[in-house]
């Protein structure tokens, strides 16, 4: 028997390529809106593909997508591997606090909203991380 085998590694962020955002449809709601839109009013149009959760983390690990936002629940064994592949090949998977996700730290099992990044030291992340912090800024002073 033979194996294919082929090893993983994250895309770099390039202005050419343009950028993919792997986002399901499903799960759309005015945050996620609102983190396109800036993404689109920085980078230009975006391509979009939809996929299951599992294999969005694997779509960024093999470098088929540059970004998986996710601002709907989830729990944490849902996002715990698919964060183990995608750093094993380069990437990151951060809370919205711009920090790596950490588990069985809280009083649930659902995991927080985060950004699951191929090219993590791309500043264009770090621009969006204070992007949403102003977002949520807004939201705790209505």
């Amino acid at each position: 028997m033979s194996w294919n085998t082929r090893p993983l590694a994250t895309r770099p962020l390039q202005r050419a390529a343009g950028l993919t955002v792997l986002a399901s449809r499903r799960h759309q709601n005015p945050r996620l809106d609102a983190c396109l839109e800036w993404l689109a009013a920085r980078r230009g149009p975006l391509r979009r593909d939809n996929s299951g959760s599992a294999l969005k983390f694997c779509q960024l690990a093999a470098g088929e997508g540059d970004f998986y936002p996710r601002f709907s629940p989830c729990c944490e064994w849902d996002v715990a591997a698919g964060q183990a592949v995608l750093e094993a090949a380069g990437g990151s998977v951060l809370g919205l606090d711009g920090l790596p996700l950490r588990y069985n730290c809280r009083d649930t099992l659902m995991s927080p909203h985060f950004y699951a990044i191929a090219d993590a030291g791309h500043p264009l992340w770090r621009e969006l991380l204070a992007f949403q912090a102003s977002l949520e800024a807004d939201d705790a002073g209505r």
